[in-house]
């Protein structure tokens, strides 16, 4: 995954990694229509 987000192995690219990692943990905790709805409505879709 590193290499797919094209980030050096230190300590700055390894803490953003973390927080995309935290990121896709946590949006597997919703429905995938549910979020869909949610992120169409923040972009102002009807």
């Amino acid at each position: 995954m590193r290499e797919l987000l094209e980030l050096e192995p230190d300590d700055y690219a390894y803490q953003h990694y973390r927080h995309f990692q935290q990121l896709a943990e946590s949006l597997t905790r919703f429905n995938a229509e549910s979020l869909a709805l949610m992120i169409d409505a923040g972009l102002g879709e009807e």
